[in-house]
């Protein structure tokens, strides 16, 4: 198993991208994922969020890579390949009682194994109930259940200890927060998350393309978060990718099945309509800015 502290993995089956075009920032094929890595690997020390207090001590140009998987575990083993073909490791941040994949079923945990045994980090992904949002609770009100959480994830991944989390949807009362949360690394610790932040959120990088970021001589620390759901090999656009999704999720499935993955799937990424449906669901997501 790959250490977890500043990685440099050589691996000789990296697929080099092909002639490179102008950066853009709806761009969300794994052929400009691939681009970015590059450029991870070439011009920066990488780190998972378990390592991340070691990443703020040391020197040079650091990036944390991060994950949240908020809808399919086949679309992050998809992408956990892509990044070891690159000789990068990363953080898969997983919710153990995501409304579309279950941590406990035999098919969830082989793919989540897979995924540490690629040399990546599996971290919680926690989700706060509606009450407690609307409470805007605060993280030490709460971190019993983030406890039973990393409890339950464990067991998923055969006894490895869960030694890092991040936040679905984060309260304003959650973000900047303390570094250890449970005795695990917080991803939106203050010291972390007031480095450079690149986000794709919803299917966008809210602060533009981010090859230009990575490139810029002025930024030396950089957390990088990805949602697995919106890559793959073709680019598509959020909603586009969320219609893909739904069809292959749901082909030959009864109605009132169909009617019910789609309603998941809408709670799931609020803020985001898939392509094909004709109704906007009154889900609203609590888009602080950083997600």
């Amino acid at each position: 198993m790959t250490q977890y502290l500043g990685h440099k993995i050589i691996t000789p089956v990296f697929q080099e991208p092909k002639a490179q075009t102008p950066a853009r920032a709806e761009e969300f094929s794994y052929e400009y994922y691939r681009r970015i890595l590059r450029i991870v690997k070439d011009n920066f020390t990488h780190y998972v969020v378990a390592a991340a207090p070691q990443a703020m001590q040391a020197h040079g140009k650091r990036l944390i890579m991060r994950h949240d998987v908020d809808v399919s575990l086949h679309r992050a083993l998809d992408m956990a390949c892509v990044e070891r073909q690159a000789g990068v490791v990363a953080t898969y941040m997983i919710i153990p009682n995501a409304l579309l994949y279950s941590i406990e079923d035999d098919e969830s945990v082989e793919i989540l194994q897979e995924i540490l045994s690629l040399g990546h980090e599996v971290g919680l992904h926690f989700d706060l109930s509606e009450s407690e949002r609307k409470a805007m609770v605060s993280i030490e009100s709460v971190t019993d259940k983030i406890e039973s959480a990393c409890v339950q994830l464990e067991l998923a991944l055969g006894g490895t200890r869960v030694r890092s989390i991040s936040f679905h949807r984060p309260t304003a009362e959650f973000l900047s927060g303390p570094l250890w949360v449970a005795g695990r690394v917080n991803a939106y610790a203050k010291e972390i998350f007031s480095a450079a932040y690149l986000s794709d959120s919803k299917g966008a990088w809210r602060s533009g393309e981010p090859v230009s970021a990575l490139l810029s001589p002025g930024i030396n620390v950089v957390q990088l978060l990805t949602h697995p759901i919106w890559w793959g090999d073709q680019n598509l656009s959020a909603s586009e990718r969320l219609e893909q999704y739904f069809r292959s999720e749901t082909q030959g499935r009864p109605p009132e099945a169909v009617a019910h993955f789609d309603n998941l799937l809408t709670m799931a990424v609020p803020g985001v309509t898939r392509r094909g449906k004709t109704t906007i669901s009154s889900e609203v997501a609590n888009d602080t800015g950083k997600v």
